[in-house]
């Protein structure tokens, strides 16, 4: 049950679809993606020697490489310990330290402020499109790696208020009803509909706004959250010829391929 069996199956059924777009471009399908994710997921398990269960650290802003990052963490059969970006990079050292992770995915300027503080078990520290992260994106991919429905998915980190962060540990089962629950409940998804998790209008994907993807096939924006000023939401909108837009709060379906 591994969650991941979403995006290589949309990869396969739906090759040329729009899966990620950045700005007013679509620059991924679907077969781009899911192949993506199977490269950067052999890497990680052979130039990097991680295992079914090993956990790898994401601590990066919203970028469509965070999306190839967290699926091929899934992909591989490990497990996606998703950091906020904002924290001090001593408190991100912590968060690595104690879940254990091997291997940390970070934004450049990210990268920077964990490397002074990142742990003797930390093999490998990679910023986000950067020559490191090229190689590994071209590595043979591998086929995705079973996984149990109660096998570990997801290692959460509270935001520590209270004391020393904790991790939340999410199964594959947990994530999946989740979204299912999600889309069946408070938001329906249909095809071609997908989300704008851009901040600070939706939210990190480190919060989960990633989730919400994996019933989306297609391509668009849906569902824009939050009262606070969406002027520059609305611009962009109008750039990708959304229709549907009303409240200040939803953005209806878009992007009709690349222009």
């Amino acid at each position: 049950m591994n969650i991941a069996l979403c995006l290589e199956r949309a990869g396969r059924a739906h090759p040329g679809a729009a899966a990620v777009g950045h700005g007013a471009r679509v620059i991924r399908s679907y077969g781009a993606f899911a192949e993506r994710a199977a490269r950067l997921a052999g890497a990680l398990r052979h130039a990097c020697r991680l295992v079914p269960g090993d956990r790898v650290v994401i601590a990066a802003k919203n970028s469509p490489d965070y999306l190839d990052a967290l699926y091929a963490v899934w992909h591989g059969g490990l497990v996606a310990v998703p950091a906020n970006a904002k924290l001090h990079g001593s408190e991100l050292g912590y968060i690595i330290a104690q879940s254990g992770a091997r291997v940390c995915f970070a934004s450049a300027d990210v990268a920077a402020a964990v490397a002074p503080h990142a742990p003797q078990t930390l093999d490998r520290l990679i910023t986000l499109g950067g020559a490191d992260w090229e190689r590994l994106i071209g590595a043979d991919p591998i086929a995705l790696v079973p996984r149990a429905p109660d096998d570990l998915a997801w290692l959460f980190y509270t935001s520590g208020t209270t004391g020393r962060p904790k991790g939340a540990m999410l199964t594959h089962r947990v994530l999946a009803r989740l979204s299912e629950a999600y889309a069946a409940e408070v938001d329906p998804i249909a095809p071609c509909d997908a989300i704008l998790p851009d901040e600070p209008w939706v939210g990190p994907l480190h919060h989960g706004a990633c989730d919400a993807a994996r019933r989306q096939r297609g391509a668009g924006v849906r569902r824009l959250r939050g009262r606070r000023d969406l002027s520059p939401v609305r611009q962009l909108a109008a750039r990708l010829d959304v229709r549907g837009a009303h409240d200040g709060e939803a953005a209806g379906r878009a992007w009709r391929g690349p222009q």
